[in-house]
């Protein structure tokens, strides 16, 4: 693959483009007239989007030349685009030299195989790179036109592209050879129309096995297996066999037991919408040879670049087996194929690149704790303002400044703190989530606590604030829309509008600064006291306590929309491109920067029958239910923080994330939505008898959404892809129109 770079000029450098969630596919409608094939250089191109209003000129990324057939550069590829009206900054645009619609008398193009070939390994790199689905022009609710054009073949596009992603992967970057194994079946196997699952099963015998006798002792079983159930097969000494197509369903997961049989939903819900990889051998009595550990570990890499996928067990969807073996180390295994991902997406990057350093914007870095620094840590910033006034503090264990906490710290200074407002959690922190917190007073200082949080956050009143000058703001959050922490900042605000108070956030980093995610809480819903969606903002809304404060101020997001008398005091450095351990958890259940990062999309579980391990040493590193049949177990315990978790006493089967988290350096910016649809599906197909005696989502599902459309996408079984698409429009719109507004830090 060559990639021309004719090194246009802008009218000024394009912006570097946050994250990548679409390739779109354009095609170039005729510029000077409808001649046929008429034909435009990228320069002609360029020139005509320079003196298009606002544009800055070409406004694609990869130019596909209808003449010589060759790929152009047009922007970098980690720039913002001009291509799709409220998705450039998530989109990366390839367009097509030639007019493949209708216009007027004018027919369209007919597209060239050649042209056509020429895009397919750069279509596919892309994809690969940015785990990034393919869509046109046309697919998006902003676009009225049929771009890329009736004509344009997408769907022979879209094979081709899927293809070389395979080929590209296997022969030259990963390097798996895969032999033929010649089987013949005994009827015509469906077809498998989506992919989730990679599942992983062993012979379960120690004797070796060929792949031909595997597939003769399936075509033997009575159950219509018609042949070898897997698609591929792995010798011991690492050799990889193909056994059915590989766009075929499998026979994966088989029903155990009669009510299983009447019922059969999960087993052809797994079987219709994954790909089977078998290993020889037996690895409840042995241990995997190196060989065929690495064989498997590149497979399942490349499938699950292959079709966006996940890796699973067998026994995590049939309770009578333990296949593939208790020897087999499945966390090491997800750990290293995450890793051989990224290192392939490393790989092909410089391929895009021919090697050469571009623009983009610098990677996810860690900030450990004890490099750690808040506005709270620089007293200079903030003692002077509170000199002579009366002081209300709203703050939990996380109001540190270094290893004192706030209040002491204060009172050292001579500061006059008259009072504690107390949220979610209590002033020292071990109240449960959702647990009603009481007025009390401190022991250590005398000082008198009010609470702000009964299960819902309060509003204090004219009589608390009677006494005070000054409300001093200071608490930890995670950057999530659902944390109470955020609906008690806007009472405070509210409250010193109302009375007349001055009121100072001290500013904190936020660990989940890095990206935005998931729908804006409806307007409807976030117009009330909801205490874990007050305002129209997405679930990961990346802006730090401060700016969060700006913005609900500044947007008019307060009752009636009054306006406070708001200071903010910044941090001097803040990364907004890291994640940060923080130095005191910022609730019971999040003890460590690995459960603050998976937090937004496990905190979704909260409104469903599945256990995110509240009550164990893991909390939000793992979700389970006593129906579910994963191969991770945990047992919920009554424990400070957790004294009633759900399950109680209860053995839940799951998944542990631990793996997925365990390297800073290859965390994913988006919700993980796939894990909520999983679990839906396990306990939504189990038989009636084996099925949880509630419906999979609670009311409080809602409460955390706003409505039910997430929850209705989930039960349509609508595509990971679709419902993060949904929202796209609406995250736009809110980083463009509001949320870039208050950003203090770059």
């Amino acid at each position: 693959m060559i990639i021309h770079r004719p090194k246009l000029k802008f009218k000024e450098e394009p912006t570097l483009r946050p994250w990548t969630r679409y390739i779109v596919i354009h095609h170039v409608e005729p510029l000077i007239d409808n001649t046929h094939n008429t034909h435009h250089t990228i320069q002609e191109v360029h020139q005509w989007h320079l003196k298009r209003p606002n544009w800055i000129g070409f406004g694609y990324h990869y130019y596909i030349d209808k003449k010589d057939c060759q790929i152009y550069e047009g922007r970098q590829r980690n720039t913002e685009g001009s291509h799709v009206k409220s998705y450039n900054d998530c989109s990366l645009g390839v367009c097509f030299d030639g007019h493949f619609g209708e216009k007027g008398k004018y027919e369209g193009d007919k597209i060239s195989d050649k042209q056509l070939n020429a895009s397919v390994e750069l279509l596919a790199t892309l994809q690969l790179v940015y785990d990034a689905p393919l869509r046109c022009h046309c697919d998006f609710p902003t676009t009225v036109k049929s771009c890329p054009g009736k004509k344009f073949p997408k769907k022979r596009l879209k094979l081709l592209v899927d293809e070389k992603k395979f080929t590209l992967l296997q022969n030259e970057i990963i390097k798996l050879p895969i032999l033929p194994s010649h089987l013949t079946f005994k009827a015509p196997l469906d077809s498998r129309e989506k992919t989730d699952y990679i599942v992983i099963h062993h012979t379960a015998v120690l004797r070796p096995h060929t792949v031909q006798e595997v597939h003769q002792w399936h075509l033997n079983r009575k159950d219509e297996m018609y042949g070898i159930a897997y698609h591929y097969f792995i010798k011991k000494d690492g050799t990889v066999y193909e056994g059915r197509p590989r766009d075929s369903k499998g026979a994966l997961v088989r029903c155990v037991n009669s009510r299983a049989d009447s019922k059969g939903a999960l087993v052809r819900c797994v079987n219709s919408r994954a790909i089977g990889i078998c290993l020889e051998g037996n690895f409840n009595k042995e241990t995997i040879g190196e060989k065929q550990w690495e064989a498997c570990v590149k497979l399942a890499a490349l499938l699950e670049m292959q079709y966006r996928a996940k890796t699973h067990q067998h026994r995590e969807f049939d309770n009578k087996t333990s296949s593939p073996g208790l020897r087999f180390d499945f966390e090491k295994f997800k750990s290293e194929v995450r890793k051989l991902k990224a290192q392939t997406k490393s790989i092909l990057s410089k391929r895009l690149d021919d090697g050469g350093e571009i623009r983009q914007l610098p990677p996810v870095a860690f900030v450990p704790a004890e490099k750690y620094d808040a506005a709270a840590d620089h007293p200079s910033k903030y003692l002077h303002l509170l000199e002579g006034k009366r002081v209300a503090v709203v703050c939990n264990p996380t109001s540190r400044v270094k290893n004192v906490h706030l209040v002491d710290f204060l009172l050292s200074k001579g500061i006059e703190v008259c009072k504690i407002f107390a949220p979610e959690h209590g002033f020292r922190g071990d109240a449960d989530a959702g647990a009603r917190i009481n007025d009390d007073k401190d022991s250590y200082t005398q000082l008198p606590i009010i609470s702000i949080y009964n299960g819902n956050t309060l509003l204090p009143s004219s009589e608390d604030l009677s006494d005070v000058d000054v409300i001093l703001f200071d608490i930890q959050d995670v950057g999530v829309r659902f944390f109470t922490y955020l609906s008690n900042l806007t009472d405070m605000m509210e409250a010193a509008a109302v009375n007349k108070k001055k009121i100072i956030v001290l500013d904190r980093p936020n660990p989940n600064g890095f990206y935005v995610d998931g729908p804006i809480m409806p307007t409807a819903a976030s117009g009330g006291k909801n205490p874990v969606g007050r305002h129209p903002i997405p679930i990961v809304y990346g802006m730090t306590i401060g700016e969060y404060a700006m913005m609900v101020n500044g947007e008019g997001w307060l009752k009636n929309n009054m306006k406070c008398d708001l200071t903010v005091v910044w941090m001097d450095q803040y990364n907004r491109r890291a994640i940060y351990e923080l130095p005191i958890k910022p609730s019971p259940n999040l003890p460590d920067w690995q459960s603050v990062y998976l937090y937004p999309s496990l905190c979704l579980f909260e409104g469903t029958t599945v256990s995110v391990g509240r009550g164990t040493d893991r909390p939000f590193c793992c979700f389970g239910h006593p129906q579910m049949r994963g191969s991770f177990s945990f047992t919920p315990k009554s424990m400070t923080g957790a004294t009633n978790p759900l399950h109680k006493n209860t053995r839940c089967n799951g998944e542990s994330l631990v793996s997925f988290a365990n390297d800073y350096a290859i965390v994913e910016e988006r919700l993980h939505i796939e894990w909520l649809r999983d679990a839906y599906f396990q306990l939504s197909n189990l038989p009636d008898d084996d099925a949880c005696n509630q419906s999979f989502f609670k009311p409080y599902f809602t409460t955390l959404m706003g409505d039910t459309t997430l929850e209705d996408s989930i039960i349509a079984d609508q595509s990971i892809e679709d419902i993060q698409f949904s929202w796209q429009r609406e995250i736009h719109d809110f980083m463009k129109d509001i949320r870039s507004k208050y950003l203090h830090y770059l």
